[in-house]
């Protein structure tokens, strides 16, 4: 049912190619990370990664955000920290910060990095990745490889890189005609840039294998290697001849040539026990390899194409993939010189810098996790659906947002939330994205409110 919703959704607004070439983010100072407890040195942790999330999200520039001057520059992230939260972790282990920092002070942060800030328009990037399991690629999309297009969706949404996923219809079959990113033609691409209407088309090659990691050096072993040591692990330690007793005879030669020391009545040389040779035992570790490629529609076709780095787990591949993806990105979007006043702060003491502590909108940790309908009117075409999607799962206390029915002009949501519907209610009505037409027990009419 759901699969049917989505496609009806899209091909309801597909022949409007505007729709679809540009998003407007919300949630641009907001991040979410994960850490493992609520001590000072987590939360501080916690706030230096959600600040480079932040910071690459208004920026797209991935690699300088992660240079050792950048990092330098920035300092404490609880300095810029407007307000944070704990969330539970939905697998019960640790807890999920949620962090909002202060617009003004990152604009001036960015001033001070001499960065440029990316427009929050951007251009929506259909994205087909292909997922290799077993030697079985698959397409990435809700329907087929949902957990997988999940975290896809979490991870683009955290960099600030709108996405769609295709439709895997026949038509679509027929453009890019391709079992791998490898066989993918340029004319493949731009046809299926054309009919969906987007700037920009990502395509990812994503497979999971097992290496040998060597546990001395951390550095990968080929499967030879691995083998070879296993194999010189387990052989057995050879034993040592047992010294004779030296015979008269011996000794007498002994004493005329030293250099008949090792002889005996008859006997053998003598060896010497041999310390065995160290050995390793090779940890067997799944990683997850990728190669990218980005065609991106900027006065003609242009294609870009990069290996990303060898990750422990699919969501940190990806999540590498779309950082790279916003910095190409943004180099398609009109960005403005941020040029706000540093002021003077080499008096001030850091370590007393104050930290907001109360979240806008407090969320209980051992609040009931329940569903709530929300009506939504005035989506008039994809770009206000993808905003106002995107505003809701922003909302600290939104674990999951799914479409329960469209009409025209309207959309009606099922949220997961934590909580009950007066703390929906309460978020909502602290910002200015939905305004409410009709508010009670049971009844949540909004109405979209466009920039």
């Amino acid at each position: 049912m759901r699969r049917q919703l989505t496609i009806g959704f899209l091909l309801f607004w597909l022949h409007l190619p505007a729709v679809w070439s540009a998003v407007q983010i919300s949630g641009l100072y907001q991040a979410q990370v994960v850490i493992p407890n609520q001590e000072q040195q987590s939360v501080d942790t916690g706030f230096q990664q959600a600040i480079n999330r932040v910071l690459i999200k208004l920026t797209g520039a991935a690699d300088t955000i992660y240079s050792t001057d950048t990092q330098s520059t920035i300092g404490r992230a609880d300095r810029y920290v407007q307000t944070y939260q704990f969330l539970p972790s939905p697998l019960g282990e640790g807890w999920f910060l949620s962090v909002q920092f202060d617009p003004l002070a990152m604009s001036d942060l960015i001033a001070a990095l001499g960065l440029t800030q990316w427009s929050d328009t951007r251009p929506a990037a259909l994205t087909w990745i292909w997922l290799t399991l077993d030697g079985v690629p698959w397409v990435i999309t809700p329907d087929d490889r949902a957990n997988e297009a999940e975290q896809v969706r979490v991870q683009s949404d955290a960099l600030g890189v709108p996405v769609l996923f295709p439709l895997m219809d026949l038509e679509d079959r027929r453009s890019l005609n391709a079992g791998s990113l490898q066989q993918v033609t340029e004319a493949g691409a731009q046809m299926l840039m054309e009919r969906y209407a987007v700037q920009a088309l990502l395509l990812g090659d994503v497979t999971a294998e097992n290496v040998f990691v060597n546990p001395k050096t951390g550095q990968m072993m080929t499967e030879e290697e691995a083998t070879a040591a296993v194999t010189q692990a387990t052989m057995p330690t050879p034993v040592a001849t047992p010294e004779q007793p030296t015979s008269g005879l011996a000794q007498a030669a002994q004493m005329r040539d030293p250099a008949m020391a090792n002889m005996n009545s008859g006997s053998d040389i003598v060896h010497k026990p041999t310390k065995p040779k160290e050995t390793i035992q090779p940890i067997k570790k799944n990683q997850w390899f990728t190669t990218w490629r980005l065609y991106t529609q900027n006065a003609g076709l242009q294609m870009h194409e990069w290996q990303g780095p060898n990750k422990a787990s699919f969501s940190e591949a990806v999540a590498a993939g779309f950082a790279q993806t916003a910095q190409h990105l943004a180099a398609l979007s009109p960005a403005t010189k941020v040029t706000t006043t540093i002021p003077d702060t080499s008096n001030i003491n850091t370590t007393t810098a104050p930290v907001i502590e109360a979240a806008p909108v407090p969320v209980d940790a051992n609040a009931p996790v329940q569903e709530v309908m929300l009506v939504v009117s005035g989506i008039n075409n994809l770009s206000d659906y993808t905003t106002v999607r995107a505003y809701l799962s922003n909302l600290a206390l939104v674990r999951a947002v799914d479409v329960h029915s469209m009409t025209q002009g309207e959309v009606t949501y099922r949220l997961t939330v934590t909580g009950d519907e007066n703390a929906l209610q309460t978020a909502i009505g602290s910002g200015a994205t939905l305004s409410g037409v009709n508010i009670l027990p049971g009844v949540n009419l909004y109405r979209y409110n466009r920039p």
